[in-house]
Order: C-alpha cells, then structure tokens, then sequence
C-alpha cells in the first residue's frame, strides 16, 4: 500500500518539475525558461543593403512557394472533380 503512495507522490513531484508548471514571472525572467544556456542571443549585424536583398530573396521565394502550392491545390481540385463526376456517370 505505501508504494502505491509513494508512486503517486512522485508522480506529482515530477509533474511540477516541469517547464511550463514552474514560475514564468520570476523577476520577469521568462527568457532561460526552456534554454540551457545562461546568455542571451547574439543576432548578426547586417548592413541596410544586405538587408534589402535578403528580404527580397525571401519575398520571392514566397511568392514561388504560393505559385507552387496553388499550382498543386488546383491539380488536386481536378483530380477531385474529375473522379466525381466519372463516379456519378459509372453509379448510373
């Protein structure tokens, strides 16, 4: 009997040991919360130029992927359709 106590007494320790069970407003330290490391991140320092290339490089790509996946959903739409209507006039 006391080990099924202590089962379930463990149990509920570990369930509070989790991240998203502990404080998130420790002096307004939410940052570390689920990281191992101690220091924050360093984000590279690109010029203005650069900048605006990288975004254009990822405004085009978008726009492919877009082109791409209505491409695709336009295909599987005909295929759809396609096998309805070949299913009514097969039924009948």
């Amino acid at each position: 009997m006391s080990t099924i106590l202590d089962m379930n007494s463990r149990i509920r320790q570990n369930a509070a040991l989790l991240p998203s069970k502990r404080k998130k407003f420790k002096e307004h330290n939410r940052e570390t919360i689920y990281t191992n490391s101690v220091g924050k991140l360093a984000f590279k320092k690109v010029s203005d130029r650069e900048m605006d290339k990288i975004v254009a490089e990822i405004r085009v790509r978008a726009k492919n992927e877009r082109i791409r996946r209505y491409m695709i959903n336009g295909v599987l739409l005909f295929l759809g359709i396609i096998s309805f209507v070949s299913f009514i006039i097969f039924m009948n």
